[in-house]
């Protein structure tokens, strides 16, 4: 009986939430109230945001690492959701936390780029996440996003592989566009996430051999490195 008044009164009070706020105003998450950015207060809490750089070490080299969150609870769910259910919504969401970032550490940059998938890839699911995120930080922060790398080769899911089993995975497939490149010094270079790194170095690499000085590397979120 309890039971049963508690998801009436549930049912009526999204109801009247649903009037008040509009869908667009809703969590994308719980589907709560978000009163901005599209997030709810108690889904934000859950983000572990991550205040500091980290570095990946790779050959006797290290690579400065920007990372939004932890990828986990809310940011990973927010991740998921653009990667796999189109999302779009999640993409703005990790481009308003960028934007911060960026802000805050003050980075400069001339253009963005971000991580290319294949055309298998593409053809499976429409659309290229980082793009996505990459296209609006561009128009939030009123700089260029230009495609600087293209995948040369077809690689395993990078999911369910070790380390070292990524590393070899991904190594030569990525070449930048030259075309594109002569005339930016300083890019950063957008994913939704990192792991182990080995994806987001090799395109930092390949920017680099084509004369690209500095790559600012910024994902969505951090997973185990």
């Amino acid at each position: 009986m309890g039971r049963g008044i508690y998801k009436a009164s549930k049912y009526i009070i999204n109801c009247i939430l649903d009037i008040i706020y509009p869908d667009n105003n809703a969590c994308v998450i719980c589907k709560d109230c978000a009163l901005s950015h599209n997030l709810c207060t108690r889904c934000k809490r859950d983000i572990e945001i991550i205040d500091k750089p980290f570095y990946i070490y790779h050959n006797g080299e290290k690579y400065k690492c920007y990372s939004i969150a932890e990828h986990k609870l809310v940011m990973r769910d927010i991740v998921m959701k653009l990667k796999y259910e189109s999302n779009f919504t999640c993409g703005e969401i990790l481009a308003n936390y960028m934007k911060k970032l960026i802000i805050q550490k003050n980075i400069k940059i001339d253009v963005i780029t971000f991580v290319p998938i294949s055309k298998k890839t593409y053809n499976k699911r429409g659309y290229n996440q980082a793009k996505v995120i990459a296209k609006k930080l561009s128009e939030k922060l009123d700089i260029p996003c230009k495609q600087l790398i293209k995948k040369v080769k077809e690689t395993k899911d990078q999911i369910g592989l070790t380390s070292w089993e990524r590393w070899r995975n991904v190594e030569g497939c990525f070449k930048s566009v030259k075309s594109s490149n002569s005339n930016f010094e300083n890019v950063l270079l957008i994913d939704d996430v990192v792991t182990t790194g080995a994806t987001l170095i090799n395109c930092s690499k390949a920017l680099k051999e084509n004369g690209v000085k500095k790559v600012f590397i910024l994902t969505g979120t951090k997973s185990v490195v």
